[in-house]
């Protein structure tokens, strides 16, 4: 890649270009997808796993706008992804635990499906809770619970 000296204006346009089409490929599958999936998914099983792949893509924007704005910039694909990385390791949506790694992010605070961790909150004794199978025509929220003894 040769140098060159690029304007202020260059500089703030690619980026702003990068910013939002990052944004719209990032967020477009959960506007277009998410409400429907939410109200399908407990009569199709694979509608939720779709559901979920799609809130993960929105934890993949940083990426994607970095990928985007390296390419304005004429990187190569091997710089693109370098700087699509940093844009994620940097963005703080890659977290290390001592679990292994999260991805944190845009995601809503609870996509958890069983349930368990709205109810532990709710004063309620999870460790011997059984998810029953899903009712249909109830929503993500209306699992019936039952207590082991």
């Amino acid at each position: 890649m040769s140098k060159q000296r690029v304007s202020l204006k260059y500089f703030f346009s690619n980026i702003l270009n990068a910013v939002g089409a990052g944004v719209v490929l990032a967020l477009l599958p959960n506007a277009l997808l998410g409400e429907f999936l939410k109200l399908f998914m407990d009569a199709h099983p694979m509608l939720e796993t779709v559901f979920q792949l799609v809130m993960i893509i929105q934890s993949f924007m940083a990426f994607i706008i970095g990928v985007l704005a390296a390419h304005q910039f004429k990187f190569n694909g091997a710089g693109s992804c370098m700087v699509g990385i940093a844009a994620m390791l940097g963005s703080g949506a890659v977290q290390f635990t001592a679990k292994g790694i999260v991805l944190k992010g845009i995601l809503p605070k609870k996509v958890d499906f069983s349930g368990k961790e709205i109810l532990a909150q709710r004063g309620y004794d999870t460790d011997h809770w059984e998810q029953q199978p899903r009712r249909k025509g109830g929503g993500a929220d209306s699992l019936e619970r039952v207590q082991l003894l």
